[in-house]
C-alpha cells in the first residue's frame, strides 16, 4: 500500500471517492542517496519529502551521483535510503488498511501487516539499504513463495485495500498510526491499539481511544471505516472468519 506506483494506478482507476469528488493520493519511493551529494544538490529531508519529483529530475540526479543504484549499497562512506515524493496529496490510512484486510481475509492477514508495517518502520536504522525498503522486500520473498500458480495478490485487490484506505476517501479519515503507536496501549485501553482494531474486525466493541499522532477519535474512526464499508457493500455486518 506504500507503493506509489499501486497508488497511482488506484487513482488513475477510481478518479472519484465515494461521494463523486476527484480521488486525491500522495505518495513517494525511498530511493539509495549519497547524502553528502545529496545536499551539495541543493536538497534536504523536508524538500525531498513535499516536492514532486518527476522521472526527469530523478534521472538527472542520477546522473549526478546524487541518487546510486542498489548495487552500490556498501560503498563507502555509506550511502542512505531518502524518501522523494512522486505524487502530492493524502496518503493512505495504515489503520483503515490493517482493519480492511482483516475483514476481508481474516487475522493472519492482519498480523502479516503489522509484521511488514515493522520492518518499514526498523529499516529506517539499518546498515546496508534494499531499494524500496525491506517491507516490500519481505512481500515479495513471502509471495514468492507462496505463489505456486501466478500472482498471489490480484493488481485489482491492491487498488481495492488502497482505495477504500485512501485518507481522503469518504469520509475523511486523517489518520495513520506509526508502528510504534500500533504496538502501545493507550490511555483507556486494556489492548494495544493493533488489538483494538482486531476487537472491530471479529464484531467486538473496541475500547474508545485516541489514534495516531494527531489523536483521532477512534469511535469517530471505526464509525467512518463502517460508513465506507457499507457504501461499497462489503457486507460488513457479521464479523471476519479466522484465517486458516
Amino acid at each position: 500500500m506504500d507503493n506509489w506506483r499501486d497508488r497511482q494506478r488506484t487513482a488513475e482507476h477510481f478518479k472519484v471517492t465515494l461521494n463523486g469528488e476527484p480521488l486525491l493520493l500522495g505518495g513517494g519511493e525511498s530511493l539509495l542517496t549519497d547524502r553528502e551529494k545529496f545536499l551539495q544538490a541543493g536538497l534536504s529531508e523536508q524538500v525531498a519529502s513535499s516536492r514532486v519529483f518527476s522521472e526527469e529530475e530523478l534521472d538527472h540526479l542520477r546522473s549526478l551521483e546524487v541518487i546510486l543504484p542498489e548495487k552500490d549499497n556498501e560503498r563507502s562512506p555509506k550511502p542512505v535510503g531518502m524518501f522523494y515524493r512522486r505524487m502530492s496529496g493524502p496518503g493512505v490510512s495504515d489503520d483503515a488498511a490493517i482493519i480492511y484486510l482483516g475483514k476481508t481475509y481474516g487475522r493472519d492477514a492482519m498480523y502479516g501487516v503489522l509484521l511488514a508495517d515493522a520492518a518499514d518502520t526498523y529499516d529506517k536504522f539499518v546498515e546496508t539499504y534494499v531499494e524500496g525498503g525491506y517491507d516490500e522486500k519481505l512481500v515479495r520473498l513471502v509471495t514468492a513463495r507462496l505463489a505456486k500458480e501466478g500472482p498471489y495478490v490480484t493488481r485489482e485487490e491492491i487498488r481495492r485495500m488502497i482505495y477504500f484506505s485512501a485518507k481522503a476517501n469518504d469520509p475523511p479519515l486523517d489518520i495513520s498510526s506509526s508502528h510504534r503507536r500500533l504496538i502501545q496501549v493507550e490511555s483507556g485501553a486494556k489492548v494495544p491499539t493493533f488489538l483494538n482494531h482486531l476487537e472491530y474486525v471479529e464484531g467486538r466493541k473496541p475500547a474508545r481511544i485516541p489514534l495516531g499522532y494527531n489523536r483521532f477519535d477512534s469511535e469517530k474512526f471505526y464509525k467512518g471505516i463502517s460508513q465506507r464499508a457499507a457504501t461499497l457493500r462489503l457486507g460488513w455486518n457479521t464479523p471476519a472468519s479466522h484465517a486458516q
